[in-house]
């Protein structure tokens, strides 16, 4: 599905000259807007989760694992773990 943002997006890559009338900046400058408003964003997310309050801290809590039955047991509810 297309979105307005997706059309304008579209439409800046397909008339690369035109950007500078739109924006104020050449297309090269908004490249590197894109680029640096993305790496500012990972930077910021990595931030938020080192300050977020955890009750269990990442990688912690219980162990996973696999129950299975036993294969030659006559109980049908005895598991090993």
């Amino acid at each position: 599905m297309r979105t307005m943002s997706n059309l304008n997006w579209e439409y800046i890559q397909n008339n690369p000259k035109i950007t500078k009338r739109l924006l104020g900046i050449d297309y090269e400058q908004t490249i590197q807007l894109l680029e640096l408003s993305k790496k500012f964003q990972t930077k910021k997310i990595k931030e938020i989760e080192t300050e977020k309050t955890r009750l269990i801290k990442q990688g912690g809590g219980r162990p996973t694992f696999i129950i299975s039955r036993k294969p030659n047991s006559s109980d049908p509810y005895i598991f090993e773990a």
